[in-house]
């Protein structure tokens, strides 16, 4: 999976520069691209499709996967019924959905270690709120959520200051536009800079400061400035925004809850300085995943 991911920073780059495809040779590496998309495609997702397909019951749909079949089917018996949707689609969209609901996330969290590790007293503060709120006999639920501001902030906070996706996807003006002063005719790409947004000084006082209490009001509340926009903005901002938000916070809230997250015995730190692919994410690091009931006792280590 992250070979895959990782090498997409050439498909990346040849929707933007579209003129690169004409070069000779392979210098973008864009073949492996294919190929390991095909690889997921075929390997990965068709199966699951295919058992679907198996099993399938109009009266029993109780996932995207059957949902998408049901109305394959309806379409297939109506004469208004549209051609995309069909069995190929129906792989290119599940491989959408589990790329853009996987990879994001998982890299989300990932950077949320990484800051554990160069601020300490953040995961402290987070796991004694958790201990305070949820305890430790049961696992943290979305009920939570209202109640643990400290942790929600966290998220906001990595989500910013990571910004795993700083220039988002790029989009096409549907009609001449006026901003700016400037002209932007029908047609153009528009690739929007989220980065600007999320580390302004004028929005944030010190942006390339990792300090989630930015986010919690002088009355304990969280604070949602419009500024911060990881998922894009307006009509075509990212659909699974909600559904991320979830699954970060169900992620990391356990995770802390059982774990405590240390360097490893060389005390060396992950860089702050990620890499570009698909998205934006940490160099491989090690981190030490020591379970709270044995502190002070045996520990493992674990290699990203």
């Amino acid at each position: 999976m992250d070979v895959v991911v990782n090498d997409w920073g050439a498909g990346v780059t040849l929707t933007v520069m579209p003129f690169i495809r004409h070069l000779p040779g392979d210098c973008l590496n864009l073949k492996r691209v294919v190929d390991n998309m095909q690889v997921m495609l075929y390997k990965l997702i068709k199966p699951f499709v295919d058992e679907h397909y198996r099993r399938y019951d109009e009266g029993t749909v109780d996932d995207f996967i059957g949902a998408y079949i049901r109305e394959i089917h309806h379409h297939r018996n109506s004469q208004s019924g549209s051609p995309h949707i069909n069995d190929i689609n129906v792989l290119k969209v599940v491989l959408d959905v589990f790329i853009a609901g996987t990879e994001t996330t998982s890299t989300a969290i990932l950077w949320t270690l990484v800051y554990f590790l160069h601020h300490p007293d953040v995961q402290d503060k987070c796991y004694e709120e958790i201990h305070r709120v949820v305890g430790t006999e049961r696992a943290p639920t979305i009920q939570d959520r209202s109640q643990l501001v400290y942790m929600e902030a966290v998220i906001m906070e990595v989500l910013r200051y990571a910004n795993v996706f700083p220039l988002s996807f790029p989009h096409a003006t549907p009609c001449d536009v006026e901003f700016g002063g400037y002209t932007i005719p029908k047609g153009t790409l528009v690739i929007p800079n989220l980065d600007s947004v999320m580390r302004d000084p004028e929005t944030w006082g010190d942006p390339d400061r990792f300090r989630p209490e930015r986010f919690i009001g002088e009355d304990g509340k969280l604070w949602r400035p419009e500024e911060l926009i990881p998922f894009s903005t307006g009509r075509r901002r990212c659909m699974g925004e909600v559904l991320a938000r979830m699954e970060l916070f169900l992620y990391l809230s356990t995770m802390i809850q059982h774990f405590q997250f240390l360097p490893p015995e060389t005390r060396e730190l992950p860089p702050l300085q990620g890499l570009f692919g698909f998205s934006y994410i940490p160099v491989p690091f090690k981190v030490r995943a020591v379970p709270r009931m044995c502190l002070g006792k045996e520990t493992f280590e674990e290699k990203q």
